[in-house]
């Protein structure tokens, strides 16, 4: 990405909120720098930039990496049936480079030969779940991205982008990003 793009990209950022958490954190992360305290109750928490923009950007290859494979899949793995059901109308009424299949679990059926495939887990944290690694290994799954606001330990050679998505614009802000990258010309 070039210094237009990268300045463009913080810019979205800060203006779509994407970098405030209206939520109580650990207080030791070094994927926030900052919090506030509004009121007794309610604490909002700035995400460090610079963790997020790389993050962030290495969602952006791995999307990028995607679109370059002749066969290719994008799957996304959400719990909430509110966004599920909005996820879907999104991608049905877009056209992207690469299928787009959305579940709110996880069914893996048999992967074909070259086949370039991208999981997507919104708000789901794999935390030291080995039984699904190994599915994801045996269906030859290897891109992994997620995006969540749980402290895990171990990161399953998996992408993260640390965010909670309890704010719908910070969903349509990953939408965007998706729809930027993977739309067909």
């Amino acid at each position: 990405m070039n210094s237009k793009e990268n300045i463009t990209l913080l810019k979205n950022i800060i203006e779509s909120d994407f970098a405030l958490l209206e939520q109580n954190l650990v207080k030791n992360s070094r994927y926030f720098d900052s919090r506030v305290n509004l009121t007794a109750s309610d604490t909002m928490v700035s995400l460090n930039l610079f963790q997020l923009v790389k993050s962030l950007k290495q969602f952006v290859r791995l999307l990028q990496f995607l679109k370059s494979q002749k066969n290719n899949h994008l799957y996304i793995l959400i719990e909430n049936k509110q966004y599920l059901n909005f996820l879907n109308q999104f991608f049905n009424e877009t056209k992207l480079t690469c299928p787009v299949t959305i579940k709110n679990s996880l069914v893996l059926g048999n992967n074909l030969a070259n086949m370039t495939e991208l999981l997507l887990l919104l708000d789901k944290p794999l935390n030291n779940n080995k039984n699904l690694v190994k599915r994801f290994l045996n269906h030859q799954l290897f891109l992994i991205s997620k995006v969540n606001s749980t402290a895990e330990t171990n990161n399953w050679s998996s992408y993260k982008i640390y965010n909670d998505l309890a704010d719908f614009k910070k969903v349509i802000f990953l939408l965007s990003l998706i729809r930027g990258i993977l739309i067909k010309l």
